[in-house]
């Protein structure tokens, strides 16, 4: 992996009552969000990138809304409740 690094001001960690440490977490995290939601990554590698287990980034996924499934058309949605 790589490192990337990102220059804020220092009040904004003043403004969000954050440490260094839990921005980085969220930074990290949001990338990972985004980077899922735009299809660029996958679930695993998602992951990954937000430091936590695949379960926990399935339940970030949810609370952003963001859905893990992922069908072309209604045909295929209703094919897959028919499996179920």
């Amino acid at each position: 992996m790589c490192t990337l690094s990102i220059k804020v001001p220092k009040e904004l960690l003043l403004v969000l009552n954050e440490s260094e440490q839990e921005l980085t977490v969220y930074t990290r995290k949001l990338l990972a969000l985004n980077l899922y939601e735009r299809h660029q990554i996958s679930l695993g590698y998602g992951a990954q990138i937000a430091g936590m287990p695949e379960e926990d980034f399935i339940y970030e996924l949810g609370k952003a809304g963001i859905s893990i499934f992922s069908f072309e058309s209604e045909v295929e949605v209703s094919k897959e409740f028919a499996n179920a």
